[in-house]
């Protein structure tokens, strides 16, 4: 018996790669959105805590160690942590504070601001690059040593105290910095975290 013989016309042959370029596109495009909706879910519910901040003066130089725990309660896979950059404060007397709102920039208007909180450094970095995987966390401890007029102040501040020296209040600004690779950018969060009286460890 003679086999049946398959005949393709170009019109087929052209169907058949319409259908299957259709397909490939439709299963492309699903995947894509699937990848959108967690990213924006993770962008959403990424977190970042700040806790056992730890200040101590040596002579006249301040030591601080704070741990930090980045997380992703979402199943995105591909945030990369590069770095985070905090800044601490407390809270002392009431001052004036002269800021330049766009930067240091010639033309730049200046403005004064009252507040309480000092600064007491600035931007400190650190430099993680690690993946942050879905429903996981990642614990990190920064240190930092402050010397200068920044720590003189503090100090000075400290001794004031007497017996209070331990109701310091605590103000640390955060900025991570993400890296994401399904569409190659890198994101910045912000966060404030206050830390009240019972978390410094202080002692001269």
């Amino acid at each position: 018996m003679e086999k049946p013989r398959l005949h393709l016309t170009r019109k087929k042959i052209a169907q058949f790669i319409f259908l299957v370029m259709v397909t490939a596109l439709t299963v492309s495009l699903v995947e894509a959105t699937i990848t959108y909706v967690e990213f924006q879910s993770a962008v959403k519910n990424f977190e970042l805590q700040s806790t056992d901040l730890q200040v101590s003066i040596d002579t006249s130089d301040i030591n601080l160690a704070i741990n930090f725990t980045f997380t992703n309660p979402t199943a995105y896979r591909g945030f990369e942590l590069k770095s985070l950059l905090t800044t601490f404060y407390y809270e002392g007397e009431s001052h004036i504070l002269i800021i330049s709102p766009g930067g240091p920039r010639v033309g730049t208007p200046y403005q004064a601001i009252e507040t309480n909180w000092w600064e007491l450094t600035t931007d400190r970095e650190l430099v993680i690059n690690q993946y942050l995987n879905p429903f996981s966390n990642i614990k990190k401890q920064m240190t930092a040593t402050v010397k200068g007029q920044n720590a003189e102040l503090f100090i000075n501040f400290y001794e004031m105290q007497g017996r209070f020296q331990q109701n310091i209040r605590w103000m640390i600004t955060s900025r991570v910095n993400i890296y994401t690779q399904a569409f190659i950018s890198t994101l910045t969060f912000d966060f404030q975290h206050a830390l009240n009286s019972t978390l410094p460890n202080l002692h001269h």
